[in-house]
Formats: C-alpha cells, sequence, structure tokens
C-alpha cells in the first residue's frame, strides 16, 4: 500500500468479485514513474483540489480499490470515477489536465480593475 493525502486505502479493500455485477474491466496500471508523479501531485501544497481529486482516484484505482468504494471515500459519483480513470487509461498523465474550454477567455484590463 502507498500512503495517500489522508485517505487510508486499506479500507473497502474488498475483492472486486465480491460486489454486485461483474468486474470491472476499467483496471488501471501504472508504471513507477507515473505513480511517483501521481503521489508527487497529492504532496505538492499548491495543486488545484480538483487535479489532486483525479490523482487520487487513479491511484486507489490502482492499488485494486473498486469504483464504487472509490466514489464513495471521496463523495464523488461513481460516473466521475470511471470517467477520469478512463481518460487516464486511454491518455495517461495528460489525460488528467482540463480540456481546453470552447469561447473567448475572460479578458481583464488594468484600467478596469484599477477602477473596481
Amino acid at each position: 500500500m502507498h500512503p495517500i493525502a489522508e485517505f487510508d486505502l486499506t479500507l473497502g479493500m474488498e475483492d472486486e468479485r465480491s460486489r454486485h455485477g461483474p468486474p470491472t474491466t476499467r483496471v488501471v496500471l501504472l508504471s513507477s514513474k507515473e505513480r511517483q508523479e501521481l503521489e508527487g501531485i497529492l504532496r505538492r501544497g499548491t495543486v488545484e483540489q480538483r487535479q489532486a481529486l483525479r490523482a487520487r482516484m487513479v491511484l486507489l484505482r490502482a492499488d485494486g480499490v473498486a469504483v464504487e468504494e472509490i466514489a464513495r471515500r471521496l463523495a464523488i459519483d461513481r460516473n466521475t470515477v470511471r470517467r477520469w480513470c478512463d481518460r487516464f487509461r486511454n491518455r495517461r498523465m495528460e489525460g488528467l489536465a482540463d480540456r481546453p474550454r470552447s469561447g473567448r477567455p475572460p479578458s481583464l484590463s488594468l484600467r478596469a480593475s484599477a477602477s473596481r
């Protein structure tokens, strides 16, 4: 087991076959470099919360924790866990980044900000 932030990874480590339904095919396998990078994201003090949450999901899934258990522990929807683990499986670390948003980016001029 790898220590991850404030979450106890030993809780809920039930065998996936013991839960209802067939075991998931959404297995996440990590290289040692990827694991180090994901754990590094969790240790950084300045990382965005959503990046840390995504890293935590992938690490828990790679440790064999069931999707439903990850969702319960992190208080998020199981489809969110599936989506981010799938993106990681398809695009690796790059898949955990936000996609570009459509539309014009917000702009703020110095003059407008000084008048507030």
